[in-house]
């Protein structure tokens, strides 16, 4: 199973498996629809653990009919999720680094649009499939400046636990996810960092939107190939 950490969300719908390539085409979008028309809003009152756990539900589903939906269904089918349950604009605030602040606004906006684009991809493009998954939750403990940490796993259908920790920050009075942990340490965050900003230096921003444009192209050529 390909990169078993981050995989993605939202389906409901069965699909039928036969039929014209006109009529799997509007099945996929029916199922995007139905998915994206049955995720509940979610109470600004939710916790941590509750955030954490409704995103792990909708990437289950979107596992599920991973086949059906392809490439791009599973794209538009995360997104709505992906955008409600990661603080999208802070994160790429935090991989800019000292860079960020000598961005005009235009910039700005324009590196979230790159990162939150180059991450509805890369979702897509891992969750591409259902393998017996499930996701657990371990609990919830403090973080540094009052965020939150979420301990889970996410166990193959062998009984393998692979360990994923989430650090929430509250954003407008509602806790998002700010950064991701792998295998009990490897920031996804510092990771990205690190690549963004020796762009950055090099190449500056227009380098940096290039690159995520290309990282987005690339994905889509492989997976339409």
């Amino acid at each position: 199973m390909k990169a078993n950490l981050t995989r993605a969300a939202l389906l409901g719908a069965t699909l039928v498996a036969v039929g014209l390539a006109a009529g799997q085409a509007a099945q996929a979008e029916t199922a995007v629809q139905v998915a994206q028309a049955s995720a509940p809003a979610r109470p600004a009152s939710a916790t941590p653990e509750q955030v954490v756990e409704e995103l792990h539900a909708r990437l289950l589903d979107v596992m599920r009919g991973a086949k059906e939906l392809g490439f791009d269904g599973r794209r538009r089918a995360l997104e709505p999720i992906l955008r409600s349950a990661y603080n999208l604009a802070g994160m790429a605030r935090v991989a800019a680094g000292r860079h960020w602040e000598a961005m005009s606004g235009e910039q700005q906006a324009a590196l979230v649009d790159g990162f939150s684009r180059m991450t509805f991809a890369t979702y897509a493009d891992r969750f591409s499939g259902f393998s017996g998954e499930h996701f657990r939750t371990l609990g919830q403990r403090q973080g540094p400046g009052g965020a939150a940490i979420v301990d889970t796993q996410i166990v193959k259908a062998s009984g393998e636990a692979v360990a994923i920790s989430y650090l929430l920050q509250q954003r407008d009075g509602a806790w998002r996810i700010a950064d991701v942990h792998l295998k009990g340490g490897i920031s996804e965050l510092a990771t990205r960092r690190a690549e963004y900003v020796a762009v950055l230096d090099r190449e500056g921003v227009p380098g940096l939107l290039a690159a995520l444009k290309q990282k987005v192209e690339r994905i889509e050529r492989e997976r339409s190939g």
